[in-house]
């Protein structure tokens, strides 16, 4: 007979509030490098190109994220924010 702490359990609600964070913590975390180089003076497509490549050098070993063709937009969103 097992043990009961040799077959894991999870909470099902717990697991559901993980199913976005992923995706929105990488979304975040693009947004804050875009005002960061922004602010630094870094031109637009630039920080573009940086932040692609950046994101393909985290998942080399896997699946890009779809992320990755979103980046335009994020830096986009970022820099007609601070030029208002």
């Amino acid at each position: 007979m097992p043990f009961d702490w040799m077959s894991p359990k999870r909470n099902d609600a717990f697991v559901k509030t993980l199913a976005g964070r992923f995706d929105s913590t990488l979304r975040v975390e693009v947004e804050q490098r875009a005002r960061l180089m922004m602010n630094l003076g870094v031109a637009r497509d630039v920080v573009v190109k940086r932040l692609q490549d950046r994101v393909k050098w985290d998942f080399e070993m896997s699946k890009v994220p779809p992320l990755f063709k979103e980046v335009g937009a994020i830096v986009d969103k970022v820099f007609r924010r601070e030029h208002r």
